[in-house]
């Protein structure tokens, strides 16, 4: 491709802006704290889910030992009631012996109640504080989104079109259909390689590079880069 030397410093120039990735443009301090509190509330969210499935598992335990503590009760006080009643001797003994495992087991049940009471109460107040750390957070993100300045992309884009008046419309178009096949399109010959694929060309490749004339923007026989030189 033919092309003016300071043209082909403007097709260079181009190239280069084009193929900055706004992305990789390092975070500011701001943009950096929105991250790291971003992080740490996901991760109280996700823990405070976590003690709030183990509150909603301890209540229906709860609600387990109440309902077998309410059936034994009922079975106390029937083996109570049959007691007062009845007269034979191997009946009595019987419901003497239902009534002891009665009385045993409900004692055992008010152990468990305790216990899951005394957890219970355990994760209602860590959930009350994962709730209030959350909402400390919260705040301290909010403030900080509000502090984070937007990456001015502008001056970039206003170069871009800058140099794309400057350069023919049939320069451009070869450039864009070489930036469809290697994403680059023209890249600076170190003297030796090429600054698009970064490959060391063989000496007669070299050579015949640098004796090109002024006006001419050589290929890269590996990648097919525009080469200034």
């Amino acid at each position: 491709m033919k092309l003016a030397p300071e043209k082909q410093r403007d097709l260079l120039e181009l190239a280069t802006l084009s193929v900055v990735n706004p992305a990789a443009i390092p975070a500011s301090a701001e943009q950096r704290e929105v991250d790291q509190l971003t992080a740490e509330m996901t991760r109280i969210q996700a823990a405070d889910a976590s003690i709030t499935l183990s509150i909603s598992d301890m209540e229906a335990e709860v609600r387990r030992i109440q309902l077998d503590m309410s059936k034994l009760q009922r079975r106390e006080s029937a083996a109570k009631g049959a007691l007062g009643a009845v007269t034979d001797v191997e009946k009595r003994r019987d419901l003497r012996h239902e009534l002891a495992a009665a009385v045993r087991r409900l004692d055992d049940l008010r152990g468990e109640l305790k216990e899951t009471h005394d957890e219970l109460h355990a994760l209602r107040a860590s959930h009350d504080r994962f709730c209030a750390d959350l909402e400390a957070v919260r705040a301290k993100l909010e403030a900080a989104q509000r502090a984070v300045v937007p990456a001015d992309d502008s001056q970039r884009i206003a170069r871009i079109d800058e140099l794309k008046l400057r350069l023919d419309a049939a320069v451009l178009e070869a450039y864009a259909e070489q930036c469809d096949v290697d994403g680059i399109g023209v890249a600076k010959f170190s003297g030796r390689a090429c600054g698009g694929c970064h490959i060391i060309l063989p000496p007669a490749v070299v050579s015949r590079i640098r004796n090109a004339p002024e006006d001419e923007l050589p290929q890269c026989p590996d990648c097919g880069v525009y080469l200034v030189r």
